[in-house]
């Protein structure tokens, strides 16, 4: 049953994300409830990995109809990616004693 509450979530996270953004402040807390005993930070990459799946399609059917300035976008990917990859490494330090 959990299940059929998951793909709900998830389809109105998408919905919602589609008009007017933000869908993760949905999914994640279905996620949090409906998965109580796991780590947060799976939570977390669990909703961006639903997240970038909707972003993807999102995007490619946007370049299908619109212009895109390619050399913006691909430099605030770049940026996107090393900050990131620098705030996960944060979130995954022993903490000192």
């Amino acid at each position: 049953m959990e299940v059929v509450y998951f793909c709900f979530f998830a389809f109105l996270a998408g919905f919602i994300d589609s008009i007017v953004g933000g869908g993760g402040m949905i999914q994640v807390p279905a996620l949090l409830v409906f998965l109580p005993g796991v780590p947060i930070p799976t939570i977390f990459g669990t909703g961006k990995v639903s997240s970038l799946a909707g972003t993807s399609v999102a995007i490619l059917r946007y370049t299908r109809n619109a212009s895109i300035p390619w050399n913006s976008v691909l430099s605030a990917a770049a940026t996107a990616l090393v900050f990131s990859f620098l705030g996960a490494r944060l979130d995954h330090q022993p903490a000192k004693r």
